[in-house]
C-alpha cells in the first residue's frame, strides 16, 4: 500500500510540475508586452482580430493560440487543483502563481486569479493589488481580483464559491 501512496504522489507531483512548465510557455507579462508593443518588436492582437490571420502572422507572439491554449490549459488545471487539493500548492509555487497573474493573456490571468482566491492565502493581497492597479484589459479580469481579495479576507468560502460549482466557468 505504501508503495502505491508513493507512486501516486510521485505521478501528483509529475503532473504539477508539467502543469507549471506550461504555464511558462512563451509567456509574457503585462508590462513586457505593452514595452514591446510601443517598441514595435510586437504587433497588438486586437480583439474580435481573426485569429487565424493573427496566428499566421505571428507565429512566435505570446498571444498566439498555440501558446495561450497551453498556458490556459495550465491554468485551469491549477485551478481545479486550488479548489480540490490547496495542500500540494507549495509556497514555491504560489509564488510561480503570482508571476502568472501577470500574464499578457487575459483568459490565462482569469483562471489564475480564480486559483489565488480559491487558495485564500493572505500572501496573494499584495499581488491582486498591484494587478488590479494594471488591469486595463478586462472587465471580468478586474471583477475576478475583487472576488479573489474576498476570498483572501475569508469573506468567500470555497464551496460557496460559484467557480468551483458553476460548470459554465470550469469548462474551458
Amino acid at each position: 500500500m505504501f508503495d502505491r501512496t508513493l507512486n501516486l504522489q510521485n505521478a501528483v507531483n509529475r503532473y504539477l510540475d508539467v502543469a507549471f512548465t506550461d504555464l511558462r510557455y512563451n509567456r509574457m507579462s503585462m508590462r513586457e508586452y505593452e514595452e514591446a508593443v510601443s517598441g514595435g518588436t510586437l504587433e497588438r492582437w486586437k480583439f474580435p482580430e481573426d485569429s487565424l490571420r493573427f496566428d499566421r502572422a505571428n507565429p512566435d507572439h505570446p498571444l498566439n493560440s498555440k501558446y495561450t491554449r497551453i498556458r490556459l490549459r495550465a491554468a485551469d488545471f491549477l485551478r481545479y487543483v486550488a479548489a480540490g487539493a490547496p495542500d500540494l500548492i507549495t509556497e514555491q509555487r504560489l509564488e510561480e502563481l503570482h508571476e502568472a497573474a501577470l500574464d499578457c493573456d487575459a483568459a490565462v490571468r482569469l483562471s489564475i486569479i480564480q486559483a489565488l482566491g480559491i487558495l485564500g492565502r493572505s500572501g496573494s493581497a499584495s499581488v491582486l493589488d498591484s494587478l488590479l492597479a494594471q488591469e486595463r484589459e478586462s472587465k471580468l479580469v478586474r471583477e475576478a481580483i475583487g472576488e479573489a481579495r474576498e476570498g483572501i479576507l475569508g469573506l468567500l468560502r470555497p464551496e460557496k464559491s460559484r467557480w468551483i460549482h458553476d460548470p459554465t466557468i470550469l469548462a474551458v
